[in-house]
C-alpha cells in the first residue's frame, strides 16, 4: 500500500494571503521544538497547519485564550507522541485512517460558521450557531479525537476497546462523553468546549427560543427522564461555547499535523497504511482549488480547468518577474510582537518541469482522468506551448520525479514546450528577527 498522496489542503492561495507565510513561521516559533529529527516537510500537513494558525491569529487575541490554546496543542501532542512510543504502529495507523478526512470536515465547519455569522440578531442566529456546534462535534471532534484517544489508551494502558471506533477511524460520538471524564492535566484541556447536553438538546429539538436573546435547553433519556436543565442560555453564551470548541479543534488539528510531519517517513517505510482505509473522493471544484495551490507554488496561475471525455484540460499562465527584495511583517501590531522577514528572489527555470509537477499532482487528485492536457501562456497571454500525457506515462505518483523529466517528456503525446523558460519565485520561509 502507498502512503496517502502528499496533496495540499486548500484555502487562500499563498500569493493572495499576507498571513500565509507568517502563519507557518508562527507555528515554527511556538511549536518547532515538537518536531523530531525524523520530521519531513510535507505539503499536506503544512496545508493543515496554515489555515489552523490563521484562524487563531485572526480570531483569538485574548491572552488567556491563546495560552490555553498553546497548552492544548501540547496536551494533544503529548498523547499522540507518548502513545506512539508505547505502540507506534497502532498510533500511526490511527492517524492514517482519518487524516484524509480532515479537510472536508473543516470545510463543513467553515461553511456552517459563515451561515451562522450571516444571520442577523434574530431567532435564526442561535439556531445557526447550535447547528455549527453540532457539526463541530459530529464532523470534526469525532474525527480528530480518534488518534488522540488511541494515544491516551496506550499511555495509560487502557484497552482501546473501551472506546467505539468506526470503520473510517472516527470515534463514536457517544464515546466522546468519556472525554469529559478526563479530569487530570493535560487531559482536561482536550474537552474544553464539549457539552453533550447542548449537543443533545439541539439534535433532539429540546430547546425553545425565548425573548431577550435567550434560549431554553434541556436534555432527557429516551424514556423522557430529565438529565439536564432546563437551562437558559443567552445567544452570546452559545456563540462563546462554539468558539471554545473551535479553539480546541484547531489545537488538536495542529498536534495531528505535527505527528504527521514526525512519522510520515516511518509510515511510508514500514507500509503502515490499513488496507481498508477510506479515502473521500474529491469533487472537481475541490481538485481545482488544490491544484491552484500547486500551480501557485510553481509561480504559475491556473486559468482554466475542465474534465471532458476522460481528459483533464488545463490552461496555465506564468507570472511576471518581480524584483528581488526582503519582505517584512509584524503580527497583530505592537512593537513587542515578533518581526518576520523572508528573502524573495526570482530565478529563470525551464517551464517543462513545473508543468509536469502540476500534472502529476492532478493525477493524484482526479481519478476520472486518463489524459492530462496543459496549455501554457505567459503573463501577457502569448502561447508558450502545450503538453499532453497519458496517466500511465506519469508513473508511480508516490515516488518523487527525480532526474526523470527528459524521459517523461519523451512519453508525452504532445510536447511543444521546447526550451521555454519562466521566472520562478524561490520559496523561502518567514523567519523571526527575534524570538
Amino acid at each position: 500500500m502507498n502512503f496517502p498522496p502528499d496533496r495540499p489542503t486548500g484555502g487562500p492561495l499563498p500569493h493572495e494571503d499576507p498571513l500565509h507565510d507568517v502563519a507557518f513561521a508562527e507555528f515554527v516559533r511556538l511549536f518547532g521544538k515538537l518536531l523530531g529529527v525524523r520530521a519531513t516537510a510535507r505539503n499536506y500537513e503544512i496545508g493543515l497547519i496554515i489555515p489552523a494558525m490563521r484562524t487563531v491569529l485572526l480570531r483569538y487575541t485574548d491572552h488567556e485564550e491563546r495560552t490555553r490554546w498553546e497548552q492544548t496543542v501540547r496536551a494533544a501532542h503529548h498523547y499522540l507522541d507518548h502513545g506512539a512510543l508505547k505502540r507506534v504502529r497502532e498510533s500511526c495507523q490511527a492517524y492514517v485512517r482519518i487524516v484524509d478526512l480532515i479537510p472536508h470536515a473543516l470545510n463543513m465547519v467553515v461553511q456552517r460558521r459563515a451561515e451562522a455569522e450571516s444571520q442577523a440578531n434574530g431567532d435564526g442566529r442561535p439556531v445557526a450557531f447550535l447547528s455549527l456546534y453540532q457539526t463541530m462535534c459530529e464532523a470534526v471532534v469525532s474525527l480528530i479525537a480518534a488518534p488522540v484517544i488511541v494515544g491516551f489508551c496506550h499511555v495509560y494502558g487502557i484497552p482501546t476497546q473501551s472506546f467505539v471506533f468506526k470503520p473510517d477511524g472516527r470515534v463514536d460520538i457517544n464515546a466522546l462523553e468519556k472525554m469529559e471524564d478526563w479530569l487530570l492535566a493535560p487531559s482536561n484541556l482536550l474537552k474544553v468546549g464539549l457539552n453533550k447536553h447542548v449537543r443533545n438538546a439541539y439534535s433532539h429539538s429540546r430547546y425553545r427560543i425565548l425573548d431577550g436573546s435567550r434560549v431554553q435547553m434541556w436534555d432527557e433519556t429516551n424514556q423522557g427522564k430529565p438529565t439536564w436543565g432546563p437551562e437558559e442560555w443567552t445567544f452570546t453564551q452559545i456563540e462563546a461555547l462554539c468558539s471554545r470548541l473551535e479553539l480546541t479543534c484547531v489545537a488538536i488539528v495542529i498536534a495531528l499535523a505535527v505527528f504527521g510531519l514526525n512519522y510520515s517517513e516511518l509510515i511510508k517505510a514500514r507500509g503502515w497504511v490499513p488496507k481498508d482505509r477510506q479515502q473521500p473522493p474529491l469533487r472537481l471544484q475541490e481538485a481545482h482549488d488544490l491544484l491552484a495551490h500547486t500551480a501557485s507554488n510553481s509561480s504559475m496561475l491556473l486559468k482554466d480547468f475542465s474534465l471532458q471525455d476522460k481528459t483533464l484540460h488545463f490552461e496555465l499562465s506564468t507570472r511576471p518577474r518581480g524584483n528581488d527584495h526582503v519582505e517584512a511583517r509584524r503580527l497583530y501590531g505592537g512593537a513587542s510582537m515578533p518581526l518576520y522577514q523572508k528573502p524573495v528572489k526570482y530565478v529563470s527555470v525551464p517551464i517543462a518541469p513545473q508543468v509536469i509537477q502540476i500534472l502529476r499532482a492532478a493525477a493524484g487528485h482526479v481519478d476520472d482522468a486518463d489524459v492530462f492536457s496543459a496549455s501554457i501562456k505567459n503573463h501577457d497571454g502569448e502561447q508558450l506551448g502545450e503538453f499532453h500525457i497519458d496517466r500511465a506515462a506519469l508513473g508511480d505518483l508516490s515516488v518523487p520525479l527525480i532526474g526523470g523529466v527528459t524521459k517523461l517528456r519523451a512519453l508525452a503525446k504532445v510536447d511543444t514546450l521546447g526550451d521555454s523558460m519562466m521566472w520562478l519565485e524561490e520559496l523561502s520561509l518567514m523567519a523571526p528577527l527575534r524570538p
